[in-house]
């Protein structure tokens, strides 16, 4: 059985939505390639609100399965009150979940491995 996983994105005003498309559809494909079961992607605007993160962030503590959240890039994160310049362990102590992201931070592709921010596979068992 994969891992349950939710995706989060969170849109900046300037951003068209074909971006904000584009962003799921990179967790989707992420979420896939590693092995996870993508149950929910969670969507922001930046600035207006965070109604989607506190949702996510719900439902991470009712699921027993979903401890994992993958985000296109760390800056989706960074917005949010107390997280700006939080280390990964402590973000992912706040949320309840392991972070996967898309991208490092440096916003590049590269390989799969590579592309997990935190360093850790979806596949290795909790």
């Amino acid at each position: 059985m994969r891992p349950l996983a939710y995706g989060y994105v969170s849109v900046p005003a300037h951003v068209a939505e074909e971006q904000a498309e584009r962003w799921r559809w990179e967790i989707a494909t992420f979420a896939e390639q590693e092995g996870v079961a993508l149950a929910e992607i969670f969507t922001d605007q930046r600035g207006r609100s965070q109604h989607a993160f506190n949702a996510m962030t719900e439902a991470l503590r009712r699921a027993d399965a979903a401890r994992i959240v993958v985000v296109p890039a760390a800056e989706h994160l960074a917005h949010l009150p107390g997280l700006q310049h939080a280390d990964p362990s402590a973000v992912e102590r706040h949320v309840g979940a392991r972070l996967l992201a898309v991208h490092p931070c440096n916003g590049s592709r590269t390989s799969s491995r590579r592309r997990r921010r935190w360093g850790r596979s979806a596949r290795r068992s909790s």
